[in-house]
């Protein structure tokens, strides 16, 4: 399984009881915003791909990271050092969090 794959799973929504339908897709997880991505089968145009880390990205962090002032970082990173207490999350988006150091 490559590195692009790994992060990939599966979505199953039942409504049948309900009178509704079998909804069945592939997800991917971001690897930037930790965010899961329903994969659209009829879509198009290329996934957002970062070339730092390795993996596919949302469209959302796709569109920070094309930003000049960009700083690439994972959301193990950044996880990594919430937890660690060196710095806490005061606002932004999944996408674009806004640190502060401590």
């Amino acid at each position: 399984m490559t590195s692009l794959n790994k992060d990939n799973g599966w979505l199953m929504i039942d409504n049948r009881a309900a009178g509704g339908k079998l909804l069945e897709n592939h997800t991917m997880s971001c690897s930037h915003c930790g965010g899961v991505v329903v994969l659209n089968p009829q879509r198009i145009r290329a996934r957002a791909y970062c070339r730092s880390c390795d993996h596919y990205i949302c469209d959302d962090c796709a569109n920070v990271a094309s930003q000049a002032t960009y700083k690439h970082m994972s959301f193990a990173e950044l996880s990594d050092k919430v937890r660690s207490g060196k710095c806490v999350i005061i606002g932004g988006t999944p996408s674009s969090p806004i640190l502060k150091e401590l």
